[in-house]
This record gives structure tokens, C-alpha cells and sequence, in this order.
């Protein structure tokens, strides 16, 4: 992935930028997106009502939003080829070979969307077993995952010759897509991926604690780094359990 991200950036290429952008620009399917994971469910979702009404959240939100749909003239430079909707579900693995699967939202984008959705996935499945009550082996092997996954893809970007100025607003993304994931799953609009228990207390419990896992990402996006996600997945531990 970070092999990807750094070969096709936009400060590695030349004369073939304005045709990786025009290639995937993918109109459709980004609407889609846009829609989805950063508009609907702060929309419609009674339980996201005080997150409406939060001024400096929404404002956090529309900017990860706009780098997004490629609004932003500041943001042109960094752009890669992305999968642009990848989750664990889209990585297989036999041996030592890795491939991704349904590439039909592939943009040419900023690259902390990918790491952050791929993060995401982990992150709810740390939240899944928690509230299962699935033990502490499966919840340590699920955060030492996720760590493993965006502290491994900046120091091959860094190896791979990415500024660090790239490398540092990659994270800071990462950070805020990760949140935009969370907060949609933990609310339904993912639900392969969502808190499916039993426990009907227990569920609206969860859910509105990976809610708040995934806005304080949101929020702190632009200074933290994925670390702050750990920190808030350990914080959901420890209030579920009260």
C-alpha cells in the first residue's frame, strides 16, 4: 500500500498527474462517499444530535470532507492512487502474497483515507469483542494490529523517499478518516461491520461509546497521530466495563 501511495504521489509524478487525476476522478461512487461516510449519519441519526450541534466538530468534519472530494487547492499536492474504501474484508492473503479486492471506489486521493479505513475496521472489531467480552488476548492482538499497520506504512513511506511534511499530514488524516469510519459503522451504515451482539443493552452501550471513540478522532485530527485512536479505544474499554 505505501508502495503504491508514494510511486503514484503527486510529487513523484510529472507528466502523468493531471492523468491520474482525470482517471479516477470517479465522480459517482466519491458522491457516494461523500454521502455515506461524512454526511448521513451526523444528518439523520438521532444519536449523533449533539454532534450536530457542535460547531468545532463540524467544522473538523467538512474539512476532512472537502480534502476528500479534492476541494481544496492547498491539498493538490497530496493526492495518490488510493483503494478508497479498504477494510480487512478487501485484503486477502495466501502466503506471503497480499492482493486488494473491489477497487470500484479507487480514487486518486489523499493517501491517510486508505490507512484510516483500514484502521477503522480494526478499531470496531476491538470494539465488537470488548463488548462481547471476548478477552483480553483478542482485544491486545486487535491494538497491537492496528499500531502495527499505520507505524509500519510511515516508515516505509519515509524509506520509499515521501517528504515528511507528507508523512506527518498522512498520519494527521489517517487519524480523522479512521474517526469518519468509526462513527458511520458504529451508527449502521456499515453494518458487516458493525456491534452485532445480543445484548441489547450492551449494543446501544457500545455503539455510542465507538460513536465517541470516532468524533474525538475527528476532533483531534489536525495536531494527533493514530496514537490518539489507541488511547480512545483503551478509554472505551475502561468506560464499558463500569
Amino acid at each position: 500500500m505505501a508502495e503504491v501511495h508514494v510511486k503514484t504521489h503527486y510529487t513523484k509524478l510529472e507528466d502523468t498527474r493531471g492523468r491520474f487525476a482525470e482517471t479516477f476522478e470517479n465522480k459517482a461512487l466519491k458522491q457516494l462517499q461523500l454521502d455515506f461516510v461524512f454526511s448521513k449519519w451526523l444528518r439523520e441519526d438521532v444519536r449523533a444530535s449533539d454532534l450536530r450541534e457542535d460547531e468545532s466538530f463540524v467544522k473538523e468534519l467538512n474539512r476532512l470532507k472537502e480534502i476528500y472530494a479534492g476541494r481544496r487547492e492547498e491539498d493538490k499536492e497530496d493526492r495518490s492512487l488510493l483503494h478508497g474504501d479498504l477494510h480487512a474484508g478487501s485484503v486477502m492473503v495466501c502466503g506471503g502474497s497480499v492482493k486488494l479486492i473491489d477497487t470500484e471506489f479507487a480514487i486518486y486521493g489523499p493517501p491517510g483515507l486508505d490507512v484510516g479505513s483500514l484502521l477503522s475496521t480494526y478499531a470496531m472489531a476491538f470494539c465488537f469483542h470488548v463488548a462481547k467480552g471476548s478477552g483480553e488476548a483478542t482485544t491486545a492482538a486487535l491494538l497491537e494490529a492496528l499500531d502495527k499497520i499505520w507505524k509500519t506504512h510511515s516508515k516505509q513511506l519515509a524509506i520509499l523517499g515521501l517528504g515528511q511534511e507528507f508523512i506527518e499530514r498522512c498520519e494527521h488524516l489517517t487519524l480523522g478518516y479512521a474517526g469518519c469510519e468509526i462513527c458511520r459503522t458504529a451508527l449502521g451504515l456499515a453494518f458487516e461491520r458493525s456491534i452485532r451482539i445480543d445484548d441489547a443493552e450492551m449494543k446501544a452501550k457500545a455503539e455510542l461509546g465507538a460513536l465517541q471513540v470516532g468524533a474525538c478522532c475527528i476532533r483531534s485530527h489536525q495536531t494527533k497521530t493514530p496514537e490518539a485512536l489507541k488511547e480512545a479505544l483503551i478509554q472505551f474499554e475502561k468506560s464499558l466495563m463500569i
